[in-house]
């Protein structure tokens, strides 16, 4: 059942309140249900937007008045889902960085790459980095071994500082859907901009942690929950 507004304001309060020093594991856990939230709204937010879309596409809808009340309130859920989504991705940080400051567990998205070794061996590794992240991936998992459906059939693009995301229906070859932008790497910290696209969060930043080795590609997101696994898309034989 698609929750409501108001539930999701129930459910999910005082988002954005400030971090207070607890028990590490009492943040992990925060940090693991506020991205699990995070995504929840995330996908409504989408499928208003999917909504919005075929309501302003409909002639009928923005003659008659029943029309225009639905189209208002899809908008105003629209702008509900945003600013949960935005409290929830500052709230995930402000945990995140407690965590760092801690002391303990994995501090996502921050770069080690140079730690221990000369200014020079951590460009060269970045160097390297940059090289085996080139090319086209195709979706295997979360990085946590789940899968899921909706994503199967997801290429990732990485060119020179560009990169693109496309989803074919695997059942019918349709394009589902495609977005893409720019990224900076420092380190091993991997920043993706997204400039376009059919649907999403457009003109967002997404912040990871990147490693390739052979021909898998691993981004563990910090911040969001996209911490995926990605293996090298061969041509068919």
């Amino acid at each position: 059942m698609i929750p409501s507004i108001l539930t999701l304001l129930v459910v999910l309060p005082c988002v954005a309140a400030e971090v207070k020093p607890v028990g590490l594991e009492v943040l992990r856990i925060d940090l693991e249900l506020t991205l699990d939230n995070y995504k929840m709204v995330r996908s409504e937010q989408f499928k208003a937007e999917l909504q919005l879309k075929l309501l302003e596409t409909d002639e009928r809808a923005g003659e008659e008045e029943a029309g225009k009340r639905g189209l208002k309130r899809l908008e105003e859920r629209f702008r509900a889902f945003q600013i949960l989504a935005d409290e929830l991705r500052a709230k995930a940080v402000a945990l995140e960085r407690e965590l760092s400051s801690g002391g303990g567990g994995t501090e996502i998205g921050k770069s080690e790459s140079g730690e221990g070794r000369g200014a020079g061996e951590a460009d060269e590794a970045e160097g390297e980095l940059r090289k085996r992240m080139l090319g086209t991936w195709q979706l295997v998992s979360f990085a946590d071994g789940k899968v899921s459906s909706a994503n199967v059939g997801e290429l990732k693009f990485i060119g020179d500082g560009y990169f693109s995301v496309s989803r074919l229906n695997p059942r019918n070859g349709k394009l589902d859907y495609h977005m893409g932008g720019t990224y900076t790497l420092d380190g091993d910290e991997y920043v993706e901009t997204i400039e376009y696209g059919t649907t999403g969060p457009i003109g967002e930043t997404f912040t990871y942690k990147l490693s390739v080795e052979g021909d898998q590609f691993t981004q563990i997101g910090s911040g969001n929950p996209w911490s995926l696994v990605f293996k090298r898309a061969k041509a068919k034989e």
